[in-house]
């Protein structure tokens, strides 16, 4: 019998292997019916897919998972899945949600059919504001220093929000600026141009407020326009935003 090298060949010699693994395993006869009709590159390829299955036992087995790793700070991967877990359940709230409503008790005629206040809650894009901003000194007190409180500062609440092709909060800003001072010099009551002005955290929509059953965060304010900004150009397609800026009138009403 000529000696045939082809018989010798790497895939030759994998098959003969894949074909003895699979003889000492459950369905062995399947196995080895598959084995028959794989060609060599194919079995080369299953061989080398069934060690690299090995290796990541290996790396990734029991022993891996309770071994502190430096890449998660020391903990075992265990240990990070675990605080993962946590995380999740703490529902962390995200920044996107949230809705801007405003009671105006004296609202300005714009004409029939505009609503200054559900545009501004559709439309709202950001919106910043500290509710709580305390004031205080250091006395000295022989080598040592101590804080006293003198007192708080208002709320500064600025919104920044897009507006209809008619420019409705345009218009209803304007109004409530010359509520306050009218260009006869003369100023308002505190009742015609403030408004209340309630910021939710953490839900989108009053009606998810509802349907959640949960009290969310929230801030209620009693509040005066004090300026809006416009920002126009060509040099871009964007949508126009405006920034109206509000102040807090007293501190008795609180947040």
């Amino acid at each position: 019998m000529l000696f045939d090298p082809r018989r010798f060949s790497a895939a030759n010699v994998d098959r003969e292997q894949l074909k003895a693994t699979a003889l000492q395993t459950a369905g062995a006869k399947a196995a080895v019916a598959v084995a028959s009709r794989l060609s060599p590159a194919q079995v080369k390829l299953a061989s080398q897919i069934v060690h690299a299955g090995q290796q990541l036992d290996n790396v990734f087995g029991p022993q891996f998972e309770n071994t502190p790793n430096s890449l998660l700070g020391g903990m075992t991967p265990l240990q990070a899945m675990e605080r993962i877990r946590e995380i999740h359940r703490a529902r962390p709230a995200m920044k996107a949600n949230f809705y801007v409503r405003i009671t105006d008790l004296n609202p300005p005629n714009l004409g029939s059919g505009l609503n200054a206040e559900g545009v501004l809650q559709l439309l709202a894009v950001d919106v910043s504001y500290n509710p709580a901003t305390l004031t205080g000194d250091k006395v000295a007190i022989g080598g040592a220093v101590m804080d006293r409180l003198t007192g708080s500062e208002a709320v500064e609440l600025r919104i920044t929000t897009m507006d209809d092709e008619i420019g409705t909060l345009k218009s209803w800003f304007d109004a409530k600026c010359s509520q306050a001072v009218a260009q006869d010099g003369t100023f308002g009551l505190p009742r015609d141009y403030c408004v209340f002005i309630e910021v939710v955290h953490g839900l989108p929509d009053p009606e998810v407020v509802a349907a959640s059953g949960s009290e969310p965060y929230s801030a209620h304010v009693w509040m005066r326009p004090v300026t809006v900004e416009h920002e126009l150009s060509r040099r871009e397609q964007a949508l126009a935003e405006l920034n109206m800026t509000f102040t807090q009138f007293d501190s008795f009403t609180g947040l």
